[in-house]
Parts: C-alpha cells; sequence; structure tokens
C-alpha cells in the first residue's frame, strides 16, 4: 500500500468512524463516549494514532522498519532516517562549544532536508495495516457491539464477539 493509499484509507475511515458516530451516537451518552474514541493504524508490528501521521513517520520507521515493504525506495528512506537519528544522537554527546559539534549540526540539518524532500508517496507499506477504533477511557460492550453490526465496519476482520473490542473499519 503505498503512502498516498495509506492517506486515502484513513481520510476514509475518518469519514467512515463520522458516520458511526452520528448513526450509533444519537443519545447523549452514547455521543460522549464514542467522542472520546480515536483511530489507530495497526499492524503486526506497531500502532500508532493516525492523526499527524506524516510528522511522525520517521519516528515510525526508524521503531519499526517492519511496516514498510522491502524496496529499494523504503530501503533509502529508512537509510536517511537512521542517519537523521545517528546525527541526533551525536549532538547529545558532544560539547556544543566544539567544531565536531557545528559540523553533526549542519549535518542533521542536511538530513532533514534529504528527508523533507524525499518523495514519501513512493513508501510501500505493510499490507497488514487496518485501520481500527480504540475506546478511551472506559468500555462499554453495548455500544461497542452496536458499532460493530455498522455497515463502515469490516465484519470480515471485525470479531462480533463480546469479549473483543476491536473494530476495524472498511
Amino acid at each position: 500500500m503505498l503512502f498516498g493509499e495509506l492517506l486515502s484509507a484513513i481520510q476514509e475511515a475518518e469519514k467512515a468512524w463520522e458516520t458511526i458516530t452520528q448513526d450509533v451516537g444519537k443519545d447523549n451518552e452514547t455521543h460522549q463516549y464514542l467522542s472520546k474514541a480515536y483511530l489507530v493504524l495497526h499492524t503486526r508490528y506497531v500502532q500508532m494514532p493516525v492523526k499527524n501521521l506524516s510528522n511522525l513517520l520517521a519516528g515510525l520507521i526508524l521503531n519499526q522498519p517492519k511496516v514498510l515493504k522491502q524496496t529499494k525506495v523504503n530501503n533509502a528512506f529508512i537509510e536517511l532516517c537512521k542517519t537523521m537519528s545517528s546525527h541526533v544522537s551525536q549532538l547529545g554527546k558532544l560539547n556544543p562549544e566544539t567544531q565536531q559539534w557545528k559540523k553533526t549540526v549542519d549535518n542533521l540539518e542536511e538530513s532533514k532536508k534529504k528527508i523533507a524532500d524525499f518523495d514519501i508517496s513512493l513508501l510501500d507499506f505493510d499490507d497488514s495495516i487496518t485501520i481500527e477504533v480504540r475506546f478511551s477511557p472506559s468500555i462499554k460492550t453495548d455500544i461497542i457491539q452496536q458499532i460493530k453490526k455498522h455497515p463502515k465496519v469490516d465484519s470480515s476482520k471485525t470479531w462480533m464477539s463480546t469479549a473483543s473490542i476491536r473494530v476495524i473499519l472498511k
């Protein structure tokens, strides 16, 4: 799944969640409960909120490079992220008054620019990614069961048992 496709899937999931909350959250208590829920990207390797995904992308890939398929483009981006991380790590070990520190700052800025200039639309993500709902701070299984029956929920991937609170959107 290319990054642009992932962003489109997130936008569709956000619209689907809005529809679900309007359809299910008719009474005030249910509406309040649903307003605290949030969407996450879920893979077999990591789970993270979908908000600010572009800003968190480098950190995500550094911590969990397996969210990307093994392609030349993906590997190049991973190496850029590792280089930037290395410069950040070096800065913490150096005296700010030294020439080496200034050189490391310059290298860090160059790495940041390369990442900013990188065409992230070419990143190809693992196909196991799903967009799911997380409920907070408490669990109300009756409401979650209503949500699971909504047509915008992927019923083939969502376990319908009351023992499960996992809700995967189409």
